[in-house]
């Protein structure tokens, strides 16, 4: 199935598909997402939304870049896709890092190399998420992330 094809099918998922996951103490927590596929991040979007996330989305590594130079808001965690026009999760990682060294940065991808797993940590990557086949795969893992993070049970360590 082609990008659009995928995105297509996401878009159809109708209320009743998406089912909450109940984030526990997410009602501060603040995530900036970032992914240029605009329809994976719209349901990204409204799904944490509707689960007491704070959810700032960006469609391309410089607007989050733009974004973060811009706004104080404290966020609790960056998740951004691996494979993007311009610039890849890796480079975005690198200059978050530089802006905002205590911000968690996760990678999420449809296919995790050896060798990403190998460069993530070098980029201050503290987590790479397999891009699952459902949003809520996808959101479950985040909300694991924050409440990991909340926990102070982050340690720089690719999983």
């Amino acid at each position: 199935m082609d990008d659009s094809a995928s995105s297509n099918a996401a878009l159809q998922a109708t209320q009743e598909d998406v089912v909450p996951i109940k984030a526990k103490g997410a009602v501060a927590s603040r995530i900036l997402y970032v992914d240029d596929d605009e329809a994976m991040a719209f349901l990204v979007q409204r799904f944490l939304d509707r689960n007491g996330y704070r959810v700032t989305t960006c469609f391309s590594p410089d607007e989050a870049l733009r974004v973060l130079r811009s706004d104080d808001s404290v966020f609790t965690l960056c998740i951004t896709d691996y494979n993007m026009p311009g610039m890849s999760g890796l480079t975005l990682a690198r200059e978050i890092k530089s802006l905002r060294p205590a911000l968690s940065v996760a990678i999420a991808s449809g296919y995790i190399s050896d060798e990403l797993r190998e460069l993530a940590p070098q980029a201050g990557v503290s987590e790479l998420i397999y891009k699952p086949n459902t949003v809520e795969e996808l959101c479950r893992s985040i909300e694991r992330l924050v409440e990991r993070d909340a926990a102070g049970e982050a340690n720089g360590r690719c999983q």
